[in-house]
Order: structure tokens, then C-alpha cells, then sequence
């Protein structure tokens, strides 16, 4: 059974509403168009209430992927100063090659390159991050 309410609307409202219902000439007319309006008003909350779920969910998103960005930060800080200090350490104590043994220098060097440039993509595969790798070399080392 159809609910019965009775309302107080405002005189614009009310002119246009009997405007509205004269132009559709329908007995009826007037209900129709309260139920029309409505639907249409809670179907509004309800897009409403799926976009704020939606804004949420995007809110997180970005929240997680700043925190990867960070982490990604302090690990590019991390092996700047790790490089920093492997540069330093081996500019200090490092002596010059002797001239006789550039060529054996160069050919041990280009070894040695070769296998640190085959070790890159296996290291970048580990997935564990250069923050874990640095942590789990301290611990070994200890």
C-alpha cells in the first residue's frame, strides 16, 4: 500500500510543481513527480556515498605508494653514502699501478667488471631492496 504524506513546500516550488503537472496533463501527475524527485535525490547520496568509498580508496593508494617512494628515497641516500665512503676509502689507500703492470691491471679489471655487470641483474631480481641486502651483509659480516 502506497505511503500517504502530506508536505509544506515553498510558493516557487509549488509554482513550479503545478506548472510541471499542467504540462503533463495526467491525473496523477503530481505524485508522480514527488517520486521522481525523490528517486533522483536518493540516488544522488547514493552516488555520493560511492564516490567518498572511491576518494578513500584512491586516499590509500597514494598513501602506500608515498611510502614506497620513500623507502625508494632512503635507499638511493643509503648507497649514495655507501659509495661515497667506497670512493673515499678507495682513493685514500689505493696506490698508483705500477707502469709494468698496466696491461696485466686493465685485463684483471675488464674480469672483474664483466662479473660485477652479471651480478647487477640477478641482484636487482632478489627484490629484498639494497636496505635489506646492506643489513643482512652487516649481519653476515658480524
Amino acid at each position: 500500500m502506497p505511503y500517504k504524506l502530506s508536505v509544506r513546500i515553498p510558493d516557487y516550488l509549488s509554482h513550479q510543481l503545478e506548472a510541471a503537472v499542467d504540462e503533463r496533463g495526467v491525473i496523477g501527475a503530481r505524485t508522480d513527480i514527488v517520486c521522481e524527485a525523490l528517486a533522483q535525490y536518493f540516488k544522488g547520496n547514493a552516488e555520493r556515498d560511492s564516490r567518498d568509498e572511491m576518494e578513500a580508496r584512491i586516499a590509500a593508494t597514494l598513501t602506500r605508494v608515498l611510502k614506497d617512494v620513500m623507502q625508494g628515497r632512503n635507499e638511493v641516500q643509503l648507497l649514495t653514502a655507501m659509495f661515497d665512503c667506497y670512493l673515499r676509502s678507495y682513493f685514500m689507500h689505493t696506490p698508483p699501478v705500477p707502469r709494468e703492470a698496466v696491461d696485466a691491471s686493465a685485463a684483471s679489471a675488464a674480469t672483474r667488471y664483466d662479473r660485477l655487470i652479471r651480478q647487477i641483474p640477478e641482484m636487482m631480481q632478489g627484490g629484498g631492496g639494497v636496505l635489506t641486502e646492506f643489513q643482512q651483509a652487516l649481519h653476515s659480516g658480524s
